[in-house]
């Protein structure tokens, strides 16, 4: 919430806040979409919270690093 009062350009500012929210949002949900499909994680075989979690926090971090691996490959493979 913003303090003090509001701008002449409050209405553009909300509309512009909004569309951008929306766009990170989308951009965002694609990423882990295409994370879950590759690594089969659309269906998460957890019967509790917590193993849902470690599910979803392993399968972020293998993408992660299966992506550093192929940067490394790629500046070495650009080196030799």
């Amino acid at each position: 919430m913003r303090k003090g009062r509001a701008a002449k350009d409050e209405p553009l500012r909300k509309v512009l806040r909004s569309e951008l929210s929306k766009e990170r949002a989308t951009r965002l949900e694609g990423s882990f979409g295409t994370q879950k499909q590759h690594y089969s994680l659309s269906r998460i075989k957890a019967r509790n919270r917590k193993t849902e979690i470690l599910w979803i926090f392993f399968g972020i971090h293998t993408a992660n690093a299966i992506l550093i691996i192929e940067k490394i490959r790629n500046k070495t493979a650009k080196a030799a």
